[in-house]
């Protein structure tokens, strides 16, 4: 902005320098930190710095100093190579070594760990949330608020909360995800140490549903459950009585 602000005025190059600054106010107002936030900022500064660059009349000084200030950040934008979702990969790895993985499902508050997972893995994608947004907005709100004095706001807090426990619980009950994939990781949370498989195990029913899965795997980011459901007792019985006949 001081730069342009020296030269002559051209309506292209004020356009993209005040949607710039509308991308950067934005980007402060979000207030997340997240570097994709800042692409309009970038994107526009850039383009206004180009229209400053093209203008041959401009004093040197103006044309050095939008030089430098575009290539800045070009560098900061730099990217290694195609993009790589390695979250994705990791999963989609353990996927292919269990031999046929039709469904998935993964309990992480990180958006690189959900759909897009199942279309690496090629399974289908069985929750109803991409991301587990709710819980850390639920909790972190929680941490700062005195119950004592604020006993409805905390109340809502914990329905969300539960709400969000009580979606997982029926979504793996009903499909009966192959591969169910808790994320160590748990993005968001103001409180370290938070565990997916703590949260899904306050409600009761969650030790009748997990007994179903085996763990098959853990890395410093993911643990691994293969569905595995046990025989019906009764299905084993006819099974028995059928090797039996069948040996007469």
């Amino acid at each position: 902005p001081v730069v342009l602000s020296r030269c002559p005025r051209y309506p292209d190059v004020d356009l993209f320098a005040a949607m710039a600054l509308a991308g950067l106010g934005s980007y402060f107002l979000q207030g997340t930190g997240f570097a994709y936030h800042a692409i309009p900022f970038r994107v526009f500064a850039l383009i206004a710095f180009f229209f400053v660059i093209i203008r041959s009349s401009q004093p040197k000084s103006v044309l050095i100093t939008t030089s430098i200030a575009a290539a800045i950040l070009m560098a900061i934008n730099i990217e290694r190579g195609f993009y790589h979702n390695y979250s994705a990969q990791q999963i989609a790895h353990v996927a292919q070594d269990l031999g046929r993985v039709d469904s998935l499902m993964v309990l992480s508050s990180h958006v690189d760990a959900g759909p897009s997972a199942a279309i690496a893995s090629g399974a289908r994608w069985v929750s109803r949330y991409p991301a587990n947004w709710l819980v850390p907005g639920a909790l972190n709100r929680l941490e700062k608020t005195n119950c004592a004095n604020e006993p409805t706001t905390c109340a809502h807090l914990e329905a969300i909360a539960e709400r969000n426990r009580a979606d997982n619980l029926a979504d793996i009950a009903t499909a009966h995800p192959d591969l169910l994939v808790f994320d160590l990781n748990a993005g968001y949370f103001d409180e370290p140490g938070f565990s997916w498989e703590t949260f899904m195990a306050q409600d009761p029913e969650w030790s009748e549903t997990i007994k179903n899965y085996r763990e098959i795997g853990k890395t410093q980011r993911y643990i691994y459950y293969h569905y595995t459901p046990e025989p019906q007792k009764g299905l084993v019985r006819e099974n028995r009585l059928e090797a039996g006949s069948a040996a007469f």
